[in-house]
């Protein structure tokens, strides 16, 4: 539900609100999704390029990739990822991911509805 329209001083600005309930929320079966994980990576050359392999081999669109410094753990840092496809091809992804073993740690922080694109 839009309560206010148009608040925003520049065109390009988002905002985005999070909904918490203890009930699951519907939504179409053919909605975009976004899943929101982190990925822990050792500092080996070609870590991160090993972990987003299996993304890339599926088509799914990467909408953010930001690194943050792991505390306690000199050169070693944690990837937080916004992944843009269907749950199917992510959950796919993710265990392939495990499988090889290139990350230290994986979680999913959440599953949700893409937001639209305004144009």
């Amino acid at each position: 539900m839009v309560l206010h329209a148009g608040i925003e001083d520049h065109p390009a600005n988002f905002t985005r609100f999070l909904v918490v309930s203890r009930a699951a929320a519907s939504r179409p079966e053919t909605a975009p999704t976004k899943t929101s994980l982190v990925v822990s990576l050792a500092n080996v050359p070609g870590a991160l390029h090993r972990a987003l392999g299996p993304f890339a081999r599926r088509g799914l669109d990467l909408s953010k990739i930001e690194s943050r410094p792991i505390p306690g753990r000199p050169w070693e840092y944690a990837f937080y990822l916004d992944v843009l496809g269907d749950c199917g091809e992510v959950a796919a992804a993710l265990a392939e991911l495990t499988e090889t073993g290139a990350t230290s740690t994986v979680r999913v922080l959440g599953n949700y509805a893409a937001a639209v694109q305004r144009r």
